[in-house]
């Protein structure tokens, strides 16, 4: 049986201490504790990215060897056409810029050690996060559950305000992720990034890649910023301004760059396609077989392999409602009823004082 992920025995001992004092009840020493949790065979959950289906099911038996060899296939080409668009970057002097990125596991508000918290809802935390394969530098956007949700408007948002935010002088970007689909691989996001490449806001960026690891294989560089931050939060947390501390101090000597975001920065944008699709019908080639999409002035490209050249898209073009953004949120996201519930339970108890007024400030 695994036990949450950052517990230690230690800490573990530490709450049945506290709580076998609340009870008045006898305490076993921290020796006989130790080995009655070896006896009931329990232990700490570390969340393994990426445990790949296909991998497992063909060490079981379950899946045929030509099946799997194109998989190992696709996994390699992934990687090799990666490790190529970081060198050839390398060599530009910062007009191709090729980047990692994804979204961090959640957060939590309030992290901490108290028996207490475990069994109450917490205010969750979500890092997007961007890591530039060349220069190393780490970008960051936060946001909690009452400022915003995890719907493709706000990825797209996040997408588009972090292309405004390069230099003058890129020509071209690259975007490395996972093909998880209302993240990295919709319509929504689609039609953001090729607005933003025709509004020409930056003349010199004519071009604009996305590219896609093979499921169950998508390590990449970003993830070493997660590592980083996971590292640095092995203490309580209360409240989302202290998550951006330890963000912060998580690489002292290259400070990743945080954009924290409230519900105002999140928009909708025209949909100038409702489909990235590349088929038409049964049997045709679907979303999630797209590897590579390029966006320029003339429209959407894409290739379904690595190292081929792009093809146009046969997009299936939106009647325009609007041909500009606008707000998503209006007001700040209620948050479920019973989560308030535990959170003003918590405030009674673990959260200190001077951290209240941010979570009355939710109710």
């Amino acid at each position: 049986m695994y036990l949450e992920a950052g517990l230690t025995v230690s800490k573990v001992y530490e709450m049945y201490k506290k709580h076998a004092d609340s009870e008045k009840a006898r305490c076993v020493s921290m020796k006989v504790f130790r080995q009655i949790f070896q006896e009931l065979n329990l232990g700490f959950f570390h969340p393994r990215k990426d445990q790949c289906d296909i991998c497992q099911g063909q060490k079981q038996g379950l899946i045929a060897e030509p099946m799997y060899d194109q998989h190992i296939e696709n996994k390699e080409q992934a990687r090799h056409y990666k490790a190529f668009d970081k060198e050839q970057a390398s060599k530009t002097g910062g007009s191709v810029r090729v980047f990692t990125m994804d979204l961090q596991q959640l957060l939590l508000c309030p992290k901490s050690f108290s028996s207490a918290v475990y069994y109450k809802r917490k205010l969750c935390m979500h890092n997007f996060t961007f890591y530039d394969t060349v220069s190393k530098d780490g970008s960051c956007y936060l946001w909690h559950e009452g400022e915003g949700g995890l719907d493709s408007d706000e990825f797209a948002s996040i997408v588009i305000h972090f292309l405004r935010s390069l230099p003058d002088n890129v020509q071209s970007v690259v975007l490395w992720s996972d093909g998880c689909t209302y993240q990295n691989r919709n319509a929504v996001l689609s039609s953001a990034i090729l607005r933003f490449v025709q509004s020409r806001e930056k003349p010199l960026l004519c071009e604009i890649h996305q590219k896609y690891l093979t499921k169950g294989h998508t390590q990449m560089e970003v993830d070493s910023m997660h590592a980083a931050i996971e590292t640095a939060s092995n203490i309580e947390v209360f409240t989302p301004q202290e998550w951006e501390t330890i963000i912060k101090a998580a690489r002292p000597k290259q400070p990743y760059h945080i954009t924290t975001v409230d519900h105002t920065f999140w928009l909708n944008f025209p949909s100038l396609v409702s489909s990235i699709r590349p088929g038409k019908i049964v049997g045709d080639p679907l979303v999630t077989d797209l590897k590579h999409i390029v966006y320029t002035a003339s429209g959407i490209f894409y290739s379904l392999t690595h190292g081929t050249p792009v093809r146009p898209l046969p997009v299936c073009r939106q009647v325009q409602m609007r041909d500009s953004t606008c707000a998503k949120y209006k007001h700040k996201l209620p948050l479920p009823s019973a989560k308030i519930t535990d959170l003003k339970d918590l405030c009674k108890s673990i959260i200190p004082q001077q951290h209240r007024n941010f979570y009355e400030s939710l109710f």
